[in-house]
């Protein structure tokens, strides 16, 4: 990286006719001009790097993409985005080490590219979502996340581990989402805005969740263009380009944001902004496996039980661990104490709807954890009632976010390694919590292959036992697991190791 001169801790561009200036404050609310100008058309993107060197992302007046460094000095070499043709809003963020810029085509597909800034090329982002005047990228410690407004005016957010499949969520504003939003992240949180169907309404901050959690944001500022937004310890500073040429900030708690104009600033075109990453956290602690009781509220806790249960899955977790580390060499899971979390709903009523998802917040509320921010993977044994022994729960794993998940298991299988054995079906829903997906998802055989992620028969055992041969990875799973620093921080994929006879990863199918 250039030596670059320091600039001040807030930094926006702010667009007209001609172009784009780069303004640059201290505070967040008072703004100075720089000499700094880049050949925009339009909007713009902005992201800074660890380094706390600023990037940018714009179109020319030919419709090109380009990713450019700025310093108080001025632009350095522009690099040409590669790719198909774009429009509207482009989106930019720094992730480890790589920038990610994020585009519409002129389709409206969603197109995104990872890399160093010389070598970017954009590709599907998502095979079927559309979006309307642009997206919004920014980078948490472990997932990219992406939002955009969909051709069907829904407000959708997406994330990824890997900066090239993004899995798509919808968010629930409190009212009807107009053109491209804005996304700011600070350590796992996210900070999202978006104008409304009568311009006078930021639509202001999303932990992860399903829902915006500050609805109506103003105090009189009538935004003319996407607001800008950046997330910080303090809260979140908002800027945006109100309808009579002012530029407009905010300052402070998401749902107490007022908009004042800033003096002697004029803002007649799209504004985009972001905070110096000094100080920011490297990321959340680490993932930790807690084991979880969970006992519907018409099963009685059985303290004899629960004693003899939590002694079997430490014994379990033990060997998990150890095959865990013999399988990464450099790291392993860390676990703690088994808890019991008690429910207020009947067995029964875990058998409607998305219960996985119903447990795990449950879990989260009860113990005050942040569905949206943990960093624990939850082993959870649901408890049944007495002779009540149909397929209520197989087994069932999956990710959260930002290290998080939670691996599903019948509790039965702690002491009886029914209906399945418990140690091999430990390893795989760990797995899935810690983000991987089924063998089949690379094109192998679900029921022959030799990985963990596999239901091959071979790998069961009984009690807390290691199978001999014992189970393995594949190449593009530790690759995976490598790209997931906050559950495995001191374990990095190498192909001398991990792919030893070189063969292409092979891309996700399912």
């Amino acid at each position: 990286m250039h030596a670059h001169t320091a600039l001040p801790t807030w930094r926006a561009l702010i667009s007209d006719e001609t172009g784009a200036r780069l303004f640059v404050s201290a505070d967040g609310t008072h703004w100075q001009r720089t000499g700094t100008t880049v050949p925009a058309q339009g909007d713009t993107a902005l992201a800074c790097a660890p380094d706390d060197t600023l990037w940018c992302a714009f179109h020319t007046g030919d419709g090109a993409l380009y990713v450019c460094e700025l310093t108080a000095r001025g632009a350095r070499v522009r690099h040409r985005v590669r790719g198909p043709d774009t429009h509207g809003r482009p989106a930019l963020a720094w992730w480890h080490g790589r920038l990610v810029v994020g585009a519409v085509s002129v389709e409206d597909a969603l197109l995104v590219a990872v890399g160093a800034p010389d070598a970017l090329t954009l590709r599907s982002a998502h095979r079927t979502a559309r979006a309307v005047e642009g997206l919004a990228l920014a980078a948490t410690p472990a997932r990219v996340h992406l939002a955009f407004t969909g051709t069907d005016s829904g407000l959708y957010i997406a994330s990824s581990d890997d900066g090239i499949t993004f899995d798509l969520g919808w968010l629930e504003p409190p009212e009807k989402p107009v053109g491209a939003p804005a996304l700011s992240a600070w350590g796992p949180d996210l900070s999202l805005a978006v104008r409304s169907e009568q311009r006078s309404v930021l639509l202001a901050l999303s932990r992860g969740r399903a829902t915006l959690e500050a609805a109506q944001v103003g105090g009189g500022a009538i935004t003319a263009q996407t607001p800008a937004v950046v997330l910080d310890p303090e809260g979140v500073t908002a800027l945006l380009a109100g309808t009579d040429g002012a530029l407009w900030c905010a300052r402070g708690a998401p749902d107490e944001l007022t908009f004042e104009p800033v003096e002697s600033v004029a803002a007649t075109g799209p504004v985009s902004l972001v905070r110096s990453r000094v100080g920011e956290p490297t990321g959340p602690a680490r993932t930790v496996v807690r084991p979880v009781l969970f006992f519907p509220c018409d099963v009685p806790v059985d303290e004899g039980y629960v004693a003899r249960a939590s002694e079997h899955i430490a014994e379990h977790l033990a060997v998990a661990q150890a095959r865990y580390r013999r399988w990464l060499v450099t790291d392993t899971f860390p676990f703690v104490e088994t808890i019991v979390v008690r429910s207020a709903r009947t067995h029964l009523d875990y058998k409607k709807g998305d219960a996985f998802w119903d447990i795990f917040r449950e879990i989260c509320e009860a113990l005050g954890d942040c569905d949206a921010t943990s960093t624990t993977a939850y082993l959870t044994f649901f408890v049944r009632p007495p002779g009540f022994e149909d397929e209520l729960w197989l087994g069932a794993g999956g990710p959260s976010t930002e290290g998080s998940g939670m691996a599903l298991l019948d509790g039965r299988c702690i002491l009886e390694d029914e209906p399945y054995p418990m140690q091999s079906t430990l390893v795989h829903e760990l797995g899935h919590a810690f983000g991987l997906p089924h063998v089949d998802a690379w094109g192998e055989d679900l029921d022959a292959c030799d990985s963990v992620m596999s239901y091959a028969r071979r790998h069961h055992t009984v009690g807390p036992s290691t199978p001999d041969p014992d189970a393995q990875f594949l190449p593009e799973e530790f690759d995976l697991l490598g790209r997931n620093e906050v559950a495995f921080p001191n374990f990095a994929y190498d192909p001398a190791i991990h792919n030893p006879t070189g063969r292409p990863l092979r891309p996700r199918i399912a």
